[in-house]
């Protein structure tokens, strides 16, 4: 039998002055059911590690196979993405 989780994730912006850019922040927890909506709980914690994130997005629809350790709730995962965009100048 297959087990099916729901991928919850809430994408913000914070701007990392390290390195003078704004980068992609994200959480993201999977859970058996599709309700109830994590999305204040998951924008609480990403903002418990990058305060003055904001512009955030909430996904909660996308279904995941359960494979070997695939993290479930109450297991947040946190993270960063950078992201580089290419301009064609021909």
């Amino acid at each position: 039998m297959t087990e099916v989780f729901y991928e919850k994730c809430v994408e913000g912006h914070w701007y990392d002055p390290r390195i003078n850019k704004t980068i992609d922040v994200y959480t993201i927890t999977y859970e058996m059911s599709q309700k109830p909506s994590r999305e204040k709980i998951l924008t609480l914690e990403l903002l418990s590690d990058f305060k003055g994130a904001g512009d955030f997005d909430y996904f909660d629809e996308e279904k995941v196979e359960y494979e070997e350790g695939l993290p479930i709730y109450p297991q947040i995962q946190l993270g960063t993405a950078h992201r580089k965009q290419i301009n064609d100048v021909s």
